[in-house]
């Protein structure tokens, strides 16, 4: 993992399209370009908000962005974090 950054959208492009990966969230999954793009930003929003902390998702075999996840939903009195 590392940090998801605005130069990840071509790389997300390449993977982001395929319905089966948004299949367990609750986020709609992204039809185009123009709905990605929000979303990375909405996302780079959330992190610089401390509102959630996206990562982009590295294949250790290829050294490429294989996805994203986030921590979120923080509940710092109950020690509880999202992940996804």
């Amino acid at each position: 993992l590392r940090p998801l950054e605005a130069s990840d959208f071509e790389a997300l492009k390449q993977v982001a399209f395929h319905p089966e990966i948004w299949r367990y969230l609750t986020v709609p999954a992204p039809q185009d370009n123009m709905a990605l793009a929000a979303y990375l930003a909405q996302a780079l929003k959330d992190r610089q908000a401390g509102r959630r902390y996206p990562f982009a998702v590295i294949d250790l075999h290829t050294g490429r962005l294989a996805g994203s996840t986030s921590y979120g939903s923080f509940a710092l009195p109950d020690g509880r974090i999202e992940i996804g």
